[in-house]
């Protein structure tokens, strides 16, 4: 399936979201040359964040957030996320992806998938119980969402505990990897991992370190198999 084939799928699911549930909301998913991708990374990230209109629900009826994201984005986020990518994808090292350009980071973000559990769109502090509350009565679409992309690794940004949620998995399985991190596998979804927001307070440097403890703890426990990306630089 091509990047086209691919958004028209993505399109009539939500579609069918929208009638579902929402007067309009933020679509999300697949980067442009993530299709094409031989191993497949989906962020699954809390909600965007967009300051509220007086009518957001018209303001961001036709947002889409994969424009955004093809387009570049911006900093915030999306430059840490792009650092880890070119880890997993390309093997880089700090100090490859430590100064970010926009068109460093453009080429990255086309690579991979981004979804939001709440497709309404936040402020800059998120209500956990909100997120939660949103993706559980969408749990359905979500993991629809989540099966076009036929992820091999799902990067749970601050939401493992509500993604496990989402996709009816319990606790039983999880393997412990760092001080406060999770990684399992899921029968249709690869290998479903915790890790930080790319907004955590941690600094980029710090965040990048732990992104290469969390791929080695990866391949240390069969999760994926080492030669399944090209992260090998220290």
């Amino acid at each position: 399936m091509n990047w086209c084939g691919m958004r028209e799928i993505e399109n009539a699911l939500f579609d069918r979201w929208v009638d579902h549930r929402y007067p309009g909301f933020l679509k999300d998913g697949a980067g442009k040359d993530f299709a094409s991708q031989s191993f497949r990374i989906v962020y699954l990230l809390k909600e965007a964040v967009c300051e509220p209109a007086t009518d957001p629900l018209i303001r961001f009826k036709w947002w889409d957030y994969r424009d955004f994201m093809n387009g570049g984005g911006q900093a915030a986020t999306w430059n840490n996320l792009s650092r880890w990518t070119a880890h997993l994808l390309d093997g880089a090292s700090y100090g490859d992806v430590a100064d970010m350009r926009k068109e460093q980071r453009t080429r990255l973000q086309r690579r991979i998938a981004a979804v939001n559990l709440k497709k309404i769109p936040g402020t800059s502090t998120s209500d956990m119980s909100e997120i939660e509350h949103f993706a559980l009565e969408d749990a359905q679409f979500l993991r629809e969402q989540l099966s076009i992309y036929r992820p091999d690794l799902i990067v749970a940004c601050g939401t493992f505990e509500i993604a496990e949620r989402v996709l009816n998995l319990t606790p039983a399985d999880r393997v412990k990897w760092g001080e406060r991190h999770f990684h399992r596998r899921h029968p249709d979804f690869g290998v479903l991992t915790s890790f930080w927001h790319p907004q955590s307070r941690l600094s980029k440097k710090k965040l990048f370190r732990s992104f290469t403890e969390m791929v080695a703890a990866l391949k240390a426990d069969g999760m994926l198999m080492a030669n399944s990306f090209s992260s090998d630089a220290a």
